[in-house]
C-alpha cells in the first residue's frame, strides 16, 4: 500500500488520468460483455425466464407526456409478478417480435410496476406499428454514460491554465488555497459547524470540500451557501450522479426563491418539480402557443405529403416535395423561437441543476458559472466528477465517503482504483474538510455504533432527537432479533443468483404484528416504516409475503419495504433490516460493503430492529463489533421469542 501511495505521488495529472482512462475501459468492456451475454447468448425464453425481456406486451396508453414529449405505456401479458430487471431511467427498445420484422424504438424507462412500463421515446412520434403485432421490450447497452466520461477525461488530459491548476490540487499535487474565512454572517438556522461550512462557501477560492454524515443537514448547508453566493451575482451549477439528489436540491433552492433551472430528461424527474424543468418554464413563456401550432402545423404538411404513392405523376410527386419543404421551413422557424426561449430561460437561471451526464449537453457548452457544486460526490466515478467540473472556476464536493460508493462492475477495474474517488481520497488524507457534527435524525443509541466505527465519535445527536423514542412501555431504540439455532438457513434463486430468507421474513411480520397491537394499546398513531434489506430477492420476497397477510395489508400506506440502495437519502421513525444471510460457512457475500450498511444503520429516527443470525454475522468483526455494543446495551432478543405461541 504504502508503495502505491508513493507512485502516487509521483504521477502528474495526464498520468493519473490515463490510469482513469484504464479502468473506465475496463469497466466498460465487463458492462458491455454482461449485456451482450444478456442479449446474444440467451433466447427469447431465458431473456423472459431472467427478467431481461418482457414479451408478449401490448401498448395500453399512448401520447405526449408534459413537454410534448412523445411515450408509449406497455402491459406485460401473464407472469405480471414475475422477477425483472428493469427499473426507471434505464435505456430500453421496444420492438416487434415477429419473423422479418425490423420495426423497434428506443426509450427511457419511466416507471415499471403492477407489470405494467412506460417508456419516453427517443424519437418525436410514437410509432404507428405498436398495435396489431406481437411486442417485445428490453434493456439497451447505455453507452451515452461512457462517451461523456471518456470526453471529460480528454478534456483534462489537454488541461490548462485555471483547470490545470484546480486539476492539481484535486490530485493533491498542489497545496491547497488558504481560505480566510473573512465572513461571519450571523446565521441562526445553521448550527457552528453548518456556518462554518457556509462562511468558507462565501470565501475560498479554489476547492471546498463538505463532508455531511447521516442527518447533518449536509442539504441545509449546500442551500443555505448557494443562497448566499447567488445573493453575491455568482452563477451556480449543481450536479450529482442521481436524479434523486438533483431534485432534492432544486427543489430546495427553488424555496428559497432563486431563479432555478431543472435539466435533464423529463422522465427522470420528480413530478412536483416539473414546473423547474426546461419543458415547464418553456410552457409558461408568451412564444410557447405559437411554437406548438407551428409544430402541430408542420407534422399536419408531413402527414399530408406521406399518404402520396410512388405511382404519382410528375406534378404530383413535385407537389409532395413542396409541401415536404414547407414543413421543414415551418418547423425551422419553430426551432429558432423555441431555441431564443431557451438561451434566455438558461442565461436568467441563478442555478441550473442536472445530474453529472447531463453537465454534457450542449445548451450548457458556453455558458460560464462561478462555481460548480457537486452534491452525493462519494457515490460518483471520477470520470463522472470531471464532466461538470470543468465548467467553473471553483469546486464544491460534498457528500460522505462512508456511504454508498460508486458502483463499479470489473473486478480488474476496482484494482485499478476506480471504486475509490475523489472525495473519498480527499478526506482521507490530510487536506481540510468541513465535517458537519450535528445530526437532527436519529435517537443517539441508533447513532451510538456507526458514530464509533466510521466517524471517530465526532458526531452528536441534537437534543431533539438524542432521546426521542416510540411512546411505547419497554421500547428499546435499538433491537437485535438473533435467528441462530432456528434453521432459518439462507436461500438462493437460481435465475438471478440473488439471496432470500424466509424465516428472517416469518420472524419480521410477527415483529410487525406486535408492533402494530402495541400501538393500539398504547392509543399512538401508528409510525411510518422502512423495511431495508441488502439482497433484492429478499425485497421481492418480503413485498409478496406482507402484501398477503391481511393484517399487515391494512397497514400498506405506512410501509415501504426496498434495497439498502433505494433507501439512501430516506428516513423512517421505525427501521426494519432483513440480514438474509445465515449458513454455516460463516460467508456473508457483499454485506461486507462496510459502507453500505452504514447507510441502512442510519436510517431510523426512533427504532431500529435488526434481524439476523449472529453465527453467521459474528465471524466478520464489524458485525462482531456491533454485536457486542448490542449485547452490552441489552438489546438482544432471540427468534425463539417469536416462534413460540
Amino acid at each position: 500500500m504504502g508503495k502505491s501511495k508513493e507512485m502516487d505521488q509521483g504521477m502528474d495529472v495526464v498520468e493519473r488520468l490515463k490510469r482513469m482512462e484504464n479502468a473506465l475501459e475496463l469497466e466498460k468492456q465487463a458492462d458491455q460483455e454482461r449485456h451482450r451475454a444478456i442479449i446474444e447468448e440467451h433466447s427469447l425464453h431465458e431473456r423472459r425466464k431472467k427478467g431481461w425481456t418482457w414479451h408478449p406486451v401490448v401498448p395500453v396508453d399512448y401520447g405526449y407526456t408534459f413537454g410534448d414529449k412523445a411515450y408509449v405505456e406497455i402491459e406485460r401479458q401473464g407472469d405480471t409478478d414475475a422477477h425483472h430487471q428493469f427499473r426507471s431511467g434505464q435505456p430500453v427498445r421496444l420492438y416487434v417480435e415477429e419473423e422479418g420484422a425490423q420495426d423497434e424504438v428506443a426509450g427511457v424507462v419511466h416507471f415499471v410496476r403492477d407489470g405494467k412500463m412506460k417508456i419516453v421515446l427517443y424519437d418525436e412520434d410514437y410509432p404507428d406499428w405498436i398495435t396489431g403485432h406481437s411486442l417485445a421490450v428490453e434493456q439497451l447497452f447505455d453507452a451515452r454514460t461512457y462517451k461523456s466520461m471518456q470526453k471529460a477525461i480528454d478534456r483534462a488530459k489537454e488541461a490548462r491554465g485555471r483547470f490545470l491548476y484546480l486539476l492539481e490540487r484535486l490530485f493533491g499535487l498542489q497545496k491547497p488555497a488558504t481560505i480566510e474565512e473573512e465572513s461571519s454572517l450571523g446565521l441562526s438556522n445553521l448550527n457552528s459547524s453548518q456556518s462554518k461550512a457556509v462562511n468558507a462557501m462565501i470565501d475560498f477560492e479554489d476547492i471546498l470540500v463538505l463532508h455531511g454524515p447521516p442527518g447533518t443537514g449536509k442539504t441545509t448547508t449546500l442551500v443555505e451557501g448557494i443562497f448566499q453566493l447567488v445573493k453575491r451575482g455568482q452563477k451556480i451549477l449543481v450536479s450529482a450522479s442521481s436524479n434523486t439528489a438533483v431534485d432534492v436540491m432544486a427543489e430546495r433552492l427553488s424555496e428559497r426563491n432563486l431563479r432555478v433551472l431543472r435539466l435533464g430528461n423529463i422522465s427522470r424527474v420528480d413530478r412536483n418539480i416539473l414546473d423547474l424543468t426546461l419543458d415547464g418554464q418553456l410552457a409558461r413563456e408568451p412564444e410557447s402557443k405559437k411554437v406548438k401550432q407551428l409544430k402541430v402545423e408542420a407534422a399536419a404538411i408531413r402527414r399530408k405529403a406521406s399518404t402520396f404513392k410512388r405511382n404519382f405523376g410528375a406534378r404530383e410527386r413535385e407537389e409532395r416535395k413542396e409541401m415536404y419543404r414547407e414543413a421543414r421551413e415551418i418547423q425551422q422557424w419553430a426551432n429558432q423561437l423555441e431555441q431564443t426561449m431557451i438561451y434566455r430561460l438558461v442565461e436568467g437561471a441563478e442555478v441550473i441543476c442536472c445530474t453529472l451526464i447531463n453537465t454534457d449537453q450542449k445548451l450548457l457548452r458556453d455558458i460560464d458559472f462561478d462555481v460548480t457544486v457537486i452534491d452525493e460526490a462519494g457515490q460518483a466515478l471520477d470520470p463522472g466528477l470531471l464532466i461538470p467540473l470543468r465548467k467553473s472556476r471553483k469546486w464544491i464536493m460534498a457528500g460522505d465517503p462512508f456511504q454508498l460508493p460508486p458502483t463499479v462492475k470489473s473486478k480488474e477495474a476496482e484494482r485499478k482504483g476506480l471504486a475509490e474517488n475523489m472525495l473519498e481520497r480527499w478526506i482521507n488524507s490530510d487536506r481540510r474538510s468541513f465535517f458537519l457534527t450535528v445530526q437532527y435524525r436519529m435517537h443517539r443509541e441508533i447513532m451510538e455504533f456507526p458514530n464509533r466505527y466510521f466517524y471517530q465519535g465526532r458526531l452528536q445527536a441534537d437534543v431533539s432527537v438524542a432521546d426521542r423514542k416510540l411512546a411505547l412501555p419497554e421500547n428499546a431504540p435499538v433491537e437485535f432479533i438473533d435467528t441462530a439455532g432456528c434453521g432459518f438457513e439462507e436461500q438462493i434463486n437460481e435465475e438471478n443468483k440473488s439471496r432470500y430468507n424466509e424465516g428472517e421474513a416469518f420472524i419480521l411480520r410477527e415483529h410487525f404484528l406486535q408492533l402494530i397491537q402495541a400501538a393500539e394499546l398504547a392509543k399512538i398513531p401508528f409510525p411510518d416504516l422502512g423495511i431495508i434489506t441488502p439482497y433484492r430477492e429478499q425485497v421481492r420476497y418480503l413485498r409478496k409475503f406482507l402484501a398477503e397477510d391481511e393484517q399487515i395489508s391494512a397497514f400498506q400506506e405506512y410501509y415501504h419495504v426496498d434495497s439498502i440502495d433505494g433507501f439512501q437519502g430516506n428516513e423512517k421513525t421505525v427501521i426494519y433490516i432483513s440480514m438474509v444471510r445465515s449458513n454455516d460457512r460463516g460467508e456473508i457475500g457483499f454485506l461486507k460493503d462496510y459502507r453500505r450498511m452504514n447507510v441502512a444503520l442510519t436510517r431510523a429516527r426512533e427504532k431500529l430492529i435488526l434481524i439476523g443470525d449472529s453465527s453467521t454475522l459474528g465471524t466478520d468483526t464489524f458485525y462482531s463489533e456491533w454485536l457486542d455494543l448490542v449485547e452490552e446495551k441489552n438489546d438482544y432478543r432471540s427468534a425463539w421469542e417469536f416462534m413460540t405461541g
